[in-house]
């Protein structure tokens, strides 16, 4: 049996193209079409089938019911970038795994309701006005890890100490790779989600978990802006948040005063101590007026961030790395609470049944 037909508004099919970066090549492979005919639905001349309409649907992560609006969807704020060298378009990868972390966070939200927990962040709000370095002293008496900072036996420890004690603020930490991002936050809606880039070495993640903290912190002040300067001035104090926050003057004037060596070689063992970004320690140095901003923008644009370690792990591994302790328990919790099925279980996870099971027993672990 043949298709049907669908009145697809073609304004909302170009915009969805825009929108999610969708290569033409993709959209003619997916959907076994010419581009001929994609030129002709853009342009009403020809209609999509029903079944079309569900592959482009899938290809752009959208819903096939929003291709028969009226008018072009309004895409409401709340998503944080750090990108890479100010580049501001996304590939089309990347905004397919936001669109699926988006998705999650909405399905987060009906976990949350069903076994009637909050879905409030445990956490306190400021606004730019206030001193980042005044702010990152006293969150960071609510971290407890910061007497233990040199202790750890690895960076890796060290980034999963950080994300567990950000966690416990009820806040979902998720790890995906990507290749124009360092890091965001979704905080148009509940709970807070904070994502890094799990190809950045952990000593760059830690420093973005804590500028995402940041922007969390500043929400209120920061949300619906559509004012470039203010945003910009809300990255400065986000960045400056992160760095007082891991590492204070004291601590730095003290490990340079102590240490030997050339201004590399000092930042070098800072970072090795501490856990920290070599980027991060730099910086500091810059503030501190120990070099100029010329030797500090030439370290910087020739500092290191994809970490060529690779993901490392086994599959179980990389599914708890992805998902975050904090959600997996939480769809756990729901399946034992007969909220959700198994099949709900394994499309949330993306994992298979056999390995849900390796998974359950890591985390009792």
């Amino acid at each position: 049996m043949k298709s049907f037909k669908v009145n697809v508004n073609p304004e909302i099919l170009k915009w969805s193209i825009e929108t999610m970066n969708i290569p033409e090549d993709e959209i003619i492979k997916t959907l076994n079409i010419n581009k001929t005919l994609l030129n002709n639905w853009l342009k009403n001349r020809e209609k999509l089938t029903y079944v079309q309409l569900q592959k482009f649907s899938r290809l752009a992560g959208m819903s096939p019911l929003i291709f028969l609006s009226d008018k072009v969807p309004e895409e409401k704020p709340g998503k944080i970038f750090r990108n890479y060298n100010d580049n501001n378009k996304k590939s089309y990868k990347t905004l397919k795994t936001i669109k699926r972390i988006e998705f999650l966070q909405n399905i987060a939200g009906e976990l949350y309701d069903n076994i009637n927990k909050s879905r409030e962040a445990d956490i306190e709000k400021y606004n730019v006005k206030y001193r980042p370095e005044d702010i990152a002293a006293i969150e960071r008496k609510k971290f407890s890890n910061f007497s233990e900072q040199k202790k750890f036996r690895s960076v890796y420890e060290a980034l999963n100490k950080f994300k567990s004690e950000v966690e416990n603020n009820n806040i979902i930490i998720m790890q995906f790779p990507f290749n124009d991002i360092r890091g965001f936050s979704l905080i148009n809606k509940k709970p807070y989600f904070i994502v890094l880039n799990s190809k950045e070495n952990p000593e760059s993640r830690i420093f973005t978990l804590f500028h995402e903290y940041a922007h969390l912190l500043l929400y209120e002040d920061e949300s619906n802006t559509d004012n470039a300067s203010k945003d910009d001035e809300i990255e400065k104090w986000c960045n400056n948040f992160a760095s007082y926050f891991l590492m204070t003057d004291d601590i730095i004037k003290d490990c340079y005063n102590k240490f030997n060596g050339s201004i590399y070689d000092k930042a070098h063992k800072i970072s090795h101590q501490y856990k920290l970004s070599h980027s991060m320690i730099f910086y500091r140095f810059y503030k501190l007026g120990y070099t100029d901003e010329d030797t500090f923008k030439k370290y910087i644009a020739d500092s290191k961030n994809i970490d060529d370690r690779g993901g490392g792990g086994n599959y179980i591994t990389k599914i708890k790395s992805n998902y975050g302790d904090r959600f997996i328990n939480l769809v756990f919790e729901n399946y034992r609470e007969n909220e959700i099925t198994l099949s709900d279980v394994l499309t949330y996870l993306d994992i298979k049944l056999e390995s849900m099971h390796k998974l359950r027993s890591m985390l009792n672990q």
